[in-house]
């Protein structure tokens, strides 16, 4: 039996550390942004799958647009390039009936774990994205809410093994 290839999901957070130019950091910012280049340099090595989603799309166009950063769509474009097939942009699950209610019972389940989502609904989103997708082997946050919570993480164990599907790794960036 061979191993499982790696299907790695990004939070909107982690893509624009990606995405970012250095010199509009401050300080405390910079270790984020080393650590984002970091895994963008070794995911384009790798053998994998990057997948982005529909929301975390819409939330970077909204911060480059709200914000005055366009340039990080260029550089989303360049990323694009550099990643070829392997990057998948605009990641939502199917919409067929029944994986709605499923996906919609994965987004309930979420958000009953930690209280705190409540409050991040597109944070909510972007994760159950990656829960519901079979799969997806790992996903990677700056979100120390949703990195802490023992709560979220009891659950997505929970859902991907009623699901049957492989275990999902929360990976974060963190400041230093």
């Amino acid at each position: 039996m061979g191993q499982q290839p790696l299907v790695v999901h990004l939070d909107t957070s982690v893509l624009i550390f990606m995405l970012e130019r250095r010199y509009n950091l401050k300080d405390y910012q910079k270790d984020l942004f080393n650590q984002a280049k970091k895994l963008r340099r070794n995911l384009s090595r790798m053998n994998c799958t990057v997948k982005i989603s529909i929301v975390a799309l819409g939330e970077l166009t909204n911060i480059a647009l709200k914000n005055d950063r366009i340039y990080l769509i260029e550089n989303l474009r360049q990323l694009g390039r550099e990643f070829g097939e392997k990057l998948k942009t605009c990641y939502s699950p199917r919409l067929c009936s029944k994986c709605n209610i499923e996906f919609h019972n994965v987004v309930a389940r979420l958000l009953q774990s930690d209280k705190r989502l409540f409050y991040n609904p597109a944070d909510a989103l972007i994760l159950a994205f990656a829960v519901y997708d079979e799969e997806a082997t790992r996903f990677y946050t700056t979100d120390s809410s949703i990195l802490i919570s023992k709560g979220i993480r009891n659950e997505i164990e929970q859902i991907r093994k009623d699901y049957g599907y492989p275990e999902l790794i929360i990976s974060g960036l963190h400041a230093r």
